[in-house]
């Protein structure tokens, strides 16, 4: 699974990089076939530190987009994984659910 970071509008440290990347690697948990994961952050203004993350999930029948906006990129990030993991399980969920049975196995 690959996890590609972007800040859009300033230059984000490394940490931060490798703090994202680090939690995102965990929705894999979630949904094993997840190819990769796009993430998109931006500074919306100065004034009000305000911070936005756009999270772009790339799986087999599936594209997910979450995005979510939040006074620092701690915060946000927690907020779109659980969002994330939330998506992830109905999908999973439901992929399960319109599977068809075989025939002559007792379930």
């Amino acid at each position: 699974m690959d996890i590609h970071v972007e800040p859009t509008n300033f230059n984000a440290s490394q940490d931060l990089i490798e703090n994202i990347q680090e939690s995102f690697k965990k929705l894999s948990k979630y949904n094993d076939q997840i190819e990769s994961m796009d993430v998109y952050l931006e500074s919306l203004s100065s004034d009000t530190d305000t911070k936005q993350m756009k999270l772009k999930i790339l799986a087999p029948g599936h594209t997910h987009i979450i995005e979510e906006k939040g006074p620092d990129f701690g915060t946000t990030t927690q907020t779109v994984f659980d969002r994330a993991k939330h998506v992830l399980t109905d999908q999973k969920e439901k992929d399960k659910s319109n599977r068809q049975k075989r025939p002559g196995k007792v379930y």
